[in-house]
């Protein structure tokens, strides 16, 4: 095989890799992981979603639009839950940080 189509074959092998990732959680859902000021599109219902809290000494109260509040571990991966079709805003309390934000588009075929 010529140099150049080895080499665009490789680039092309790698770029489909992306897609044959595994999700970020093992389950039967699709999943998201904000972190403050994100703002993400999930295309399952129901989502599962995942908060990165910033490190700190202090737990973190993660509120919002359409979010039930709830206290978190600083520097953690927490789960929020499964979120059905909607919009979402969640808001650390006490950061200066911005808004991260939550769509999720997919429908429920069941």
């Amino acid at each position: 095989m010529p140099a150049p189509l080895a080499r665009l074959s490789l680039i092309l092998l790698l770029g489909l890799s992306g897609c044959a990732t595994p999700p970020a959680y093992d389950n039967n859902y699709d999943s998201v992981v904000l972190k403050p000021g994100d703002s993400r599109i999930c295309l399952g219902n129901p989502c599962e979603v995942h908060f990165l809290t910033p490190p700190g000494k202090k737990h973190w109260v993660i509120s919002g639009q359409n979010v039930y509040p709830g206290s978190y571990p600083p520097g953690k991966s927490v789960y929020l839950g499964r979120f059905v079709s909607g919009s979402y805003s969640f808001q650390l309390e006490g950061h200066q940080g911005p808004v991260s934000h939550l769509h999720v588009a997919g429908r429920d075929d069941g």
